[in-house]
């Protein structure tokens, strides 16, 4: 199965081109596409290097994460890929786990998304969704875990689960299944797209699954985020995910002041828990008596117990 690699940087060209050199050393993968998003002078020098098995395409401005992954998989469909991986730049992974989902992709011709299970930054396998995208899980989201379910509760069928969507930060799509289901909704700029993807996927008679005994390492780091950061994130993915309500749902205008609603809400207790979460952190660091910094201020004379 013929495979190439998309990669989008956005203002990020030192880690893109360590990622792109990475898979470049593999046989197994013929073509690489990097769309420079906001192109400067700087990433066009980095990146744009002529190697035999990098296309280098570049735009002076942002057009979003849908729109610059869609020109990655054309050009990589002009060169006759049955197959095409789509990964951030910040993520680790090994060559013997890109060729074996590779080989699971081809060998499942009913799959038309396959991921291995993202781990977080600190190498935490993050649970699978049992809910899809829908007015039940914009409840469930609000109680931590309930629109999540542990490995062990969740059907496997010839190493593979279901789902519902694959995580955007790194996956595999098969050709034929991207046509059918008309790529990446280009009306959407960031966030939601896995989601809308799944959906149309669906649509189109492929599913989507997580390949259980293979990972990759997602290295964004959403706890050391600022207030201001998260919260810009978060109203940005809610733009996203009214457009996916409306669009793909079908939502009411009675629906749509749920579905508000409970982003509102969904916002507060996100913040809420990303700063206790900071907080906690914080303390786990101070002297149990004098709670000062350990090892720093502590005035007790002793760092027993920090």
């Amino acid at each position: 199965m013929k495979t190439g690699l998309v990669l989008v940087n956005f203002h990020n060209e030192t880690e893109t081109l360590g990622i792109a050199k990475q898979f470049a050393e593999y046989d197994f993968i013929s073509d690489i596409v990097i769309v420079d998003n906001e192109a400067t002078k700087k990433s066009r020098k980095v990146l744009n290097t002529g190697a035999s098995k990098v296309k280098y395409i570049c735009s002076d401005h942002n057009t979003g994460y849908s729109r610059a992954n869609n020109a990655g998989i054309r050009y990589l469909e002009s060169k006759g890929c049955e197959a095409y991986i789509i990964s951030n730049s910040d993520i680790e992974i090994t060559e013997d786990t890109v060729k074996e989902l590779i080989d699971k992709l081809e060998a499942s011709p009913e799959y038309g998304l396959l991921a291995p299970v993202l781990h977080d930054n600190n190498g935490k396998a993050i649970e699978l969704r049992i809910v899809p995208l829908n007015y039940k899980r914009l409840f469930l989201r609000l109680l931590p875990g309930l629109d999540k379910d542990s490995f062990e509760k969740l059907g496997i069928n010839n190493g593979i689960t279901d789902q519902s969507m694959v995580s955007g930060s790194f996956f595999i799509a098969r050709s034929s299944a991207m046509k059918a289901s008309g790529y990446f909704d280009s009306n959407v700029f960031l966030y939601r797209e896995e989601e809308i993807l799944g959906k149309r996927m669906e649509k189109a008679g492929y599913k989507a699954g997580v390949v259980r005994d293979l990972h990759f390492i997602h290295l964004h780091d959403y706890a050391g985020m600022g207030v201001g950061a998260y919260y810009n994130q978060l109203r940005r993915e809610s733009f996203s995910e009214r457009y996916y309500f409306k669009r793909y749902m079908g939502a009411n205008k009675c629906q749509m002041v749920y579905v508000t609603l409970m982003q509102m809400l969904f916002t507060l207790v996100v913040i809420g828990r990303n700063e206790r979460h900071k907080i906690k952190e914080k303390l786990s660091n101070r002297c149990k008596n004098c709670y000062n910094e350990c090892s720093v201020d502590c005035k007790c004379g002793t760092a027993k117990d920090c």
